[in-house]
Formats: structure tokens, C-alpha cells, sequence
């Protein structure tokens, strides 16, 4: 659930968390018609509508972003592979040449006249990792690189 006013800003944190929590109770479910401690990796990945990136110039971790990997912390030990890479969190929405945040980097998605200071280069887009509780017959499949 994006934002898309000032005033909602509480009511579609909610709603994201909740649906986050859902995503949360399916996972759960999906390993409980397995027998034993799982054994594969999960991943978990999207547009989350949720900005990791505290400021427009400030890349590191939100409150908002905290609030989403304790809800996933219910499946495990969250790791962010995009921000593991990068050691921040860059844009992946609405990134721009400049700190004025007047010229879009890509004008696909992002047109020039969406671009506000205060909306501009954010991080909606993220791909968590959860390693096997147990290793499988293969061993354990890490990942070693992420790009954006």
C-alpha cells in the first residue's frame, strides 16, 4: 500500500506492515506441510512501498525500514542482499542527477514533474534472504553477489 498523502501516513504504514505479516503467516504455512526444520533458502522479494533510506541524502536505515525486518525476523534472520552489497541503500526509485531532485536519472518510470525533493531517491525494492535452518543434502547455497 503506497502513501499518497500526508494525512494517511499512519493508516498505510498499518495496512504495509499487515501485509507484510501476511506474507509472513503464508511462508509460515507453506514449511509447516514439511516435515522437519527447513532445509532450504527463502527468499523474499518486491516492492515493498516502503522507503529503507531515511532522507533523500541520507541512505541510511528508516524507522519504517526497522519496522519491516522485525516483522520478517518471524521467518529468521532477514539479511538484505542489496544493501549486504552496496553497504547502504541505494535508490531504486526515482534516483537523480542532482541534489535539487530536479532531473530524473531514468524517465521511464520516474517523470520530472514527480520529482520533489522529498520524493526522490528511494528505496521500495528489496530482496531478504533466509538461510536453511538445516543444511540440505547439497549443503548450504549462499549468495555472494547483488547488484542494482
Amino acid at each position: 500500500q503506497a502513501t499518497y498523502a500526508n494525512y494517511m501516513v499512519a493508516e498505510c504504514l498499518q495496512i504495509r506492515l499487515n501485509q507484510l505479516r501476511e506474507v509472513v503467516a503464508f511462508t509460515r504455512k507453506q514449511w509447516a506441510s514439511h516435515d522437519g526444520a527447513r532445509s532450504w533458502p527463502v527468499l523474499v522479494a518486491g516492492d515493498f512501498n516502503c522507503n529503507a533510506r531515511r532522507a533523500y541524502n541520507d541512505s541510511s536505515s528508516s524507522d519504517e525500514y526497522n519496522l519491516v525486518t522485525s516483522v520478517l525476523r518471524d521467518l529468521g534472520n532477514p539479511r538484505d542482499l542489496v544493501f549486504e552489497f552496496c553497504g547502504y541503500h541505494p535508490p531504486t526509485y526515482s534516483d537523480t542527477y542532482d541534489d535539487a531532485g530536479l532531473m530524473p536519472k531514468e524517465q521511464v518510470l520516474t517523470a520530472p514533474e514527480d520529482c520533489e525533493v522529498d520524493q526522490t531517491r528511494q528505496r521500495l525494492d528489496f530482496v531478504f534472504w533466509f538461510d536453511p535452518e538445516v543444511p540440505g543434502p547439497g549443503g548450504v547455497f549462499q549468495p555472494t553477489f547483488a547488484r542494482v
